[in-house]
C-alpha cells in the first residue's frame, strides 16, 4: 500500500513580516514572511510587488522635500556639515510661503519649478541664515520679503487742521503701525505725535505718509482718548491702505470718477489726498464705495488708473475707537524652523519654541518663547492630535495648549530618546511613529500610545533587520495610498531599503529596495513628505539631489522573492513529496534543515535543497510539483517573480512525517 502523504505546511502570509523568528520552536510564527523583498501585504495574507519610484525630475533640488498643500516644495542646497540643513518650508492659508534656511541665498521651488504653477523669480532664502521669509502671492507670481515689520522710526509729518466734524479737544496723540495687509501683519507702533487740539476749531489730525518700508502695503493708526495724548493707552483709528483696492476711472477737465472693485467707504475719507498718474488731488465727497469728487478737476488724460493715498485726515471721537493698539508685535527672531498648527505658525530656534500671534502671523511676542522642559535643542515640530511633538536632542516633547492667553501652553518631556534629524518621525493614525537609535547600535522603531508613553514594543517584529542601521541614514515616511508607514534605509552610498508597517493589517510588511532610476545615479532617500497621498522623496544620484515619487512607477522588471516561514513538526523529520503554488510566479525553491548542519541560507537561490522549480508566470493554480526532500528536520518555501502581475496567495507543502527515506 503507497504512503498516505499528510500536509506539513499550508504556508500563507497574514501575520507580516518577521525576519528574527527561529527556525524552530514556540517562538516560530505560522503564516509569517521570514524573508522576502519587493512585495507589498495585502489583506488576506496575498502579496503583490511593488512598482518602484518614478523616473526622477531633472532640477537639482536641495536635501528636503516639503508638502505645500496640493504642490512639492523644495529648497535649494546642499547637506551642512554632513546633515540636513536647518530650513522649514510651509504655506500658510493657501497663498503665502514662509521659509527658513541656514543656507544662504538659495532658490525656493514648486513642483520642481520656478515657473510653473507659479513664478518664483526672486524667492529665495535670506543671505542671513536662520532669516524668517515670507513670499506672497499676487495671481501667480510670488514676491518675497524678511518676515516681520520693523516699527516705524516716525508716523510720518503730523499737522492739526480745520475741517473736522467730531469736535476732538485737549491733548490728543496718534501713533502708526506699519501693515502688510496680505498675512494680516501688523507691525509695533511708532513713537507718539501729540497734539493740542480745539472743539472751537474743528481740529483734526492730518498726517502726510512716511516711506513704506519693503513688502509694506498699509498703515494702522491708532489714537488716545481726547485729554490722554501724553500717556495712551492707543486704540485703533483706521487701517490704510497705500495702494486703494480697485481702479477708478477719471475723465479730464471732470471731478467726478468712478470705481471697479473698489471699496472708497472702507480706503478713504473726505479730505484724503491721492495720487493718480503723477499728481496729487484732494478729495472732497465719497458717495459710495464706487463714487467720489475731487476738489479740483483731473488734469490727466480720461482712462482708468489705480490711486495711491498720499495724505490722511483722522477724525475720531472717544467712543468710536477700535481694539488696543499691540506693543508686542516684535519681528521673528532667527530661526532653525517653522511649522503650521490649526493655521497657527510657530518657530524654533536652539531650545527655544516661538508662537506667531494669532492673525499675526509675522510677529512672534517674546513674551510667549518658551524653552523646552529638558533644555534639548529643537530639531523638528511635528502637528499632532491635539498637540505639537517637539523632537529634541534630549529625547521627545509635547506641546499642550491652555485657555490661559497669558500662557497659551506647557511644554512637558514624555521620552528620554534624543532625536538628531527631523526625519525621524513622522504622526500618522493618530499617532506619532519615530526611530531612535545611534550610528553604532541599530535602530528602533516606537510609537506614542497612551499619555504619549514609548511603546517600546511596537517595532520588536523588524527589530533583527535594523540591528545593523545607522540613525543618520534613516527616513520615515507616511503612504496613504499604501495605508503604511514608511522605515527608509539609505543603503551605503547606492540604494535604499523600505521597510513598511501596514495601518490595515496592523503588521509589518516584507523590505522593498531601489537603486539605479532613470536617468542614471544611485536611490539614497534624503528626506520624503506626503503630497495628496503620494510620499514624494528627494533621492541622491550620486550628484544631484533629484524629486522621485515612490510607487510611482509601473512595475515592470520588479524582482521580488518571497520566503515562507520555517516548519518544524516538533522536531520529528520530514520528507517532502509535493509541493501545491497558487498564485502568479516564476520560480520555487525548497529549503531544508538538516540534522547536524546550519539551517541554509534562504536569501541565496544557490543553497536550496531543491529547485528551481519553474512555475508557469499565470495567476491560477500551479500543477503539482513533485520533490523528494528527505530528513528535513524544518524547512522553508522561496518563490521568485518578475514583472508588475505578479502574485503570491497559498502554498501547500506535502509529505511524510517521522519516516527514514533510502
Amino acid at each position: 500500500m503507497p504512503p498516505r502523504y499528510v500536509p506539513l505546511d499550508i504556508a500563507g502570509f497574514t501575520a507580516g513580516y518577521w525576519p528574527g523568528q527561529p527556525i524552530a520552536g514556540p517562538g516560530s510564527v505560522p503564516n509569517s514572511i521570514y524573508r522576502g523583498n519587493n512585495y507589498w501585504l495585502r489583506t488576506n495574507g496575498r502579496l503583490i510587488p511593488v512598482k518602484g519610484p518614478d523616473v526622477s525630475s531633472s532640477v537639482n533640488l536641495g536635501t528636503r522635500i516639503y508638502p505645500l498643500d496640493i504642490y512639492r516644495g523644495e529648497i535649494a542646497g546642499g547637506l551642512v556639515s554632513g546633515r540636513l540643513p536647518k530650513e522649514s518650508l510651509v504655506r500658510y492659508q493657501q497663498s503665502a510661503l514662509f521659509y527658513v534656511s541656514e543656507n544662504t541665498s538659495q532658490q525656493v521651488y514648486i513642483n520642481e519649478s520656478t515657473s510653473t504653477p507659479f513664478t518664483l523669480t526672486g524667492v529665495t532664502t535670506s543671505a542671513t541664515a536662520g532669516r524668517l521669509k515670507v513670499a506672497l502671492l499676487s495671481g501667480t507670481t510670488y514676491t518675497a520679503y524678511d518676515a516681520g515689520l520693523d516699527a516705524p522710526a516716525s508716523i510720518g509729518t503730523v499737522s492739526i487742521e480745520a475741517g473736522g466734524t467730531k469736535s476732538m479737544d485737549g491733548i490728543t496723540s496718534i501713533v502708526a503701525c506699519a501693515r502688510r495687509i496680505t498675512t494680516d501683519t501688523t507691525s509695533n507702533p511708532s513713537p507718539a505725535n501729540v497734539q493740542t487740539l480745539s472743539a472751537g476749531g474743528n481740529n483734526r489730525f492730518r498726517v502726510v505718509l512716511a516711506a513704506a518700508a519693503t513688502g509694506q502695503d498699509g498703515w494702522l493708526f491708532g489714537g488716545s482718548a481726547w485729554g490722554s495724548g501724553n500717556f495712551g493707552p492707543w486704540k485703533v483709528i483706521r487701517e490704510v491702505r497705500i495702494t486703494l483696492e480697485g481702479t477708478f476711472s477719471f475723465t479730464n477737465g471732470a471731478a467726478a470718477f468712478t470705481g471697479t472693485g473698489s471699496r472708497l467707504m472702507r480706503d478713504a475719507r473726505v479730505g484724503d489726498r491721492i495720487r493718480v498718474d503723477g499728481s496729487d488731488y484732494y478729495i472732497a465727497t465719497i458717495t459710495s464705495d464706487t463714487a467720489g469728487t475731487l476738489t479740483t478737476n483731473f488734469t490727466s488724460a480720461t482712462n482708468s488708473y489705480t490711486a495711491t493715498m498720499r495724505e490722511v485726515v483722522l477724525d475720531y471721537r472717544n467712543g468710536e475707537l477700535g481694539e488696543m493698539i499691540d506693543n508686542d508685535n516684535d519681528i521673528p527672531p532667527l530661526l532653525d524652523g517653522v511649522a503650521i498648527f490649526n493655521n497657527l505658525l510657530f518657530g524654533w530656534r536652539g531650545n527655544t519654541f516661538y508662537p506667531a500671534k494669532i492673525g499675526n502671523p509675522e510677529s512672534f511676542p517674546r513674551g510667549l518663547a518658551r524653552a523646552t522642559q529638558a533644555g534639548g535643542d529643537i530639531i523638528h515640530a511635528l502637528a499632532g492630535d491635539g498637540r505639537i511633538y517637539l523632537l529634541t536632542t534630549n529625547g521627545l516633547e509635547v506641546v499642550n495648549f491652555t485657555a490661559n492667553e497669558a500662557d497659551p501652553f506647557l511644554i512637558r518631556q514624555v521620552w528620554s530618546f534624543g532625536f538628531s534629524s527631523p526625519t525621524q518621525a513622522v504622526v500618522a493614525d493618530g499617532r506619532l511613529y519615530a526611530a531612535v537609535g545611534n550610528s553604532t547600535g541599530g535602530v528602533k522603531i516606537v510609537r506614542t500610545q497612551a499619555q504619549d508613553d514609548p511603546d517600546l514594543e511596537f517595532g520588536a517584529q523588524v527589530e533583527s533587520d535594523m540591528t545593523g542601521w545607522n540613525i543618520s541614514q534613516l527616513v520615515l515616511a507616511v503612504d496613504p495610498a499604501n495605508a503604511a508607514v514608511l522605515a527608509m534605509r539609505r543603503d551605503g552610498s547606492s540604494a535604499t531599503t523600505v521597510i513598511p508597517y501596514m495601518f490595515q493589517q496592523a503588521t509589518w510588511g516584507p523590505p522593498q529596495s531601489f537603486s539605479q532610476v532613470s536617468p542614471s545615479g544611485s536611490g539614497q532617500v534624503f528626506s520624503a513628505a506626503t503630497v495628496q497621498n503620494s510620499v514624494e522623496m528627494i533621492v541622491y544620484n550620486g550628484t544631484n539631489y533629484r524629486r522621485q515619487q515612490f510607487e510611482g512607477g509601473n512595475g515592470s522588471g520588479t524582482a521580488a522573492y518571497v520566503v515562507t516561514s520555517p516548519t518544524d513538526k516538533d522536531g520529528l523529520r520530514q520528507v517532502i513529496k509535493f509541493i501545491k503554488f497558487t498564485g502568479q510566479a516564476n520560480t520555487l525553491y525548497v529549503y531544508a534543515g538538516k540534522p547536524g548542519a546550519a539551517f541554509p541560507d534562504v536569501t541565496s537561490t544557490g543553497a536550496a535543497s531543491a529547485g528551481p522549480f519553474t512555475l508557469t508566470g499565470t495567476l491560477g493554480h500551479e500543477t503539482v510539483i513533485r520533490t523528494n526532500v528527505p530528513d528535513a528536520q524544518s524547512f522553508c518555501v522561496r518563490v521568485d517573480s518578475s514583472g508588475a502581475s505578479a502574485n503570491v496567495s497559498e502554498i501547500g507543502v506535502f509529505g511524510l512525517i517521522n519516516q527514514i527515506t533510502r
